[in-house]
């Protein structure tokens, strides 16, 4: 099931949330619970933010947040996901496609103009741009990065 996330579900978007952030290319830094908690706290329920969770069994396995805004340099609407992310044994099931048609949806009722989904946790990277590639979105460029 798909819903909307509200500052009661923030305890488990965080679990969740930690639990990706173990998986990723990024697990050698600190997870910031009480940062995490705070923000998420912040967005979840403003208007311009895209908040939908996947349950499984009552339980949250998988969440997309998103953010749309006027673009810097021009006159459109963009929505950026904020974090786009499965726990691993939903991973590849139908609830990460649930979650991008809804935020299609509310993009529409939004007027955005673009969408963008940032696949950059090193967590089957090459398998989330085919199944985007499936959904409709196209490789537009990189993110590259360099530890410092």
């Amino acid at each position: 099931m798909i819903r909307k996330l509200t500052k009661d579900d923030v305890p488990e978007m965080v679990r969740v949330c930690r639990d990706f952030h173990g998986s990723s290319n990024l697990q050698g830094f600190t997870f910031n619970e009480e940062s995490t908690h705070f923000i998420l706290d912040a967005i979840v329920e403003v208007d311009s933010v895209f908040a939908y969770g996947a349950y499984h069994d009552d339980v949250l396995v998988g969440g997309l947040l998103a953010e749309a805004t006027g673009h810097p340099f021009m006159d459109m609407c963009i929505a950026k996901d904020l974090g786009f992310f499965m726990q691993k044994e939903r991973r590849g099931a139908i609830d990460a496609k649930r979650l991008l048609t809804k935020f299609k949806s509310w993009c529409a009722e939004k007027s955005v103009d673009v969408t963008q989904i940032t696949v950059d946790a090193g967590i089957s990277n090459d398998r989330t741009c085919q199944f985007l590639g499936h959904m409709g979105y196209v490789d537009t460029g990189n993110l590259m990065t360099i530890g410092v």
